[in-house]
């Protein structure tokens, strides 16, 4: 796969995580649930939104480095 490929699936995947946390974070908040605390405690509770946006990361950290540096 090319790097700008690359580039652009890690930064949608972790795009895609951080979305997905956010609705983890309010999935069922009412106006009186306004709690910080609680709402980190869901998101790290709940599987997948932090696993996607770290493999985004992890994609987008090597399609950087693919980028420059020159393995001949």
């Amino acid at each position: 796969m090319k790097v700008y490929w690359l580039e652009r699936l890690g930064s949608l995947t972790a795009g895609a995580g951080i979305i997905y946390a956010t609705y983890v974070a309010t999935k069922g908040m009412t106006l009186d649930d306004v709690v910080i605390s609680t709402s980190i405690t869901k998101i790290l509770s709940e599987t997948g939104p932090m696993e996607a946006c770290a493999l985004g990361i992890l994609v987008w950290v090597y399609a950087k480095w693919r980028k420059h540096v020159d393995l001949h």
